[in-house]
């Protein structure tokens, strides 16, 4: 079965494309639903997910499991809830195991159906199987709340290397050079947030270079922006640079809520993390 999202020019995805007459119909529902946004010849898939309802629902569960959030930022309110590679990763592999571990088994009770949603649209979306990295932390969700310091000012500027911190001998022989990453937002402030993104730099050439470097390639490369819609799975390469967009939460009660995952094609599948 082909997936209904073309290539990812900046990755090797190639399976990423097809569509012939032959998707079956839960497909070509998928299809119908989508849309793909183009510019600069990187390519994001966007598939609606959860209705609004949905979303409420969700961002409930998610407060309900407060208690395992896990502080992100010292004093600023930035929590996850799961583990992260690119987070915990670096602090060890015993940290990152432990709180895999912990996390896994807080999200897999509470969302069981959301994973299991989530895994089918990716498998649609991508025209192979989907499974989730068994020594590596589920899709989990970035919090972040109301703080004057977090206005006006972006995440890092970065590509998805995540991988480097995860085991994939178990699993067989990865291709690096066909990656995904996604974000399904879940609670938005009212002024927005999506993703900002650079055109035309190379990644090889990025992780080459110093720090002064890439601020030169930022500033010569044409910026874009992504508005992220509540309940809308957002799919794309990851080996674009890109950051969070600067929030610009003003009310005291506002949070950006999103699911965070990222894959790589292992054979004839797609295995997924965080």
């Amino acid at each position: 079965m082909g997936g209904f999202c073309h290539i990812f020019k900046q990755s090797r995805f190639a399976f990423l494309y097809s569509r012939s007459d032959g998707l079956d119909l839960r497909v070509a529902v998928y299809y119908s639903r989508s849309m793909i946004n183009v510019a600069g010849g990187v390519e994001f898939c966007e598939i609606p997910m959860l209705s609004d309802a949905g979303a409420e629902d969700l961002a409930r569960g998610v407060h309900s499991l407060r208690a395992h959030w896990i502080p992100r930022a010292g004093a600023l309110p930035f929590f996850t809830l799961g583990a992260a590679a690119y987070l915990d990763g670096p602090l060890g592999g015993e940290v990152y195991r432990h709180r895999r571990e912990a996390g896994n088994g807080v999200l897999q009770g509470n969302f069981a159906e959301l994973y299991s949603e989530l895994s089918h649209i990716l498998s649609e979306t991508l025209g192979m199987p989907v499974e989730w990295h068994p020594a590596a932390a589920l899709p989990g969700f970035h919090i972040y709340q109301m703080h004057r310091a977090f206005y006006g000012r972006g995440g890092s500027i970065h590509l998805d290397l995540q991988y480097d911190h995860v085991n994939w001998g178990i699993v067989g022989d990865p291709d690096f050079g066909s990656v995904i990453s996604f974000t399904l937002p879940v609670v938005l402030p009212a002024a927005g947030g999506g993703l900002r993104w650079w055109e035309g730099i190379d990644p090889d050439v990025w992780t080459a270079v110093s720090k002064p470097e890439r601020q030169r390639m930022i500033r010569e490369a044409p910026l874009h922006y992504l508005p992220y819609r509540v309940g809308t799975l957002v799919v794309h390469s990851g080996q674009i640079v890109h950051q969070i967009a600067p929030g610009q939460m003003l009310e005291s009660n506002e949070e950006r809520v999103t699911l965070q995952g990222h894959g790589i094609r292992v054979g004839d599948r797609v295995v997924c993390y965080w």
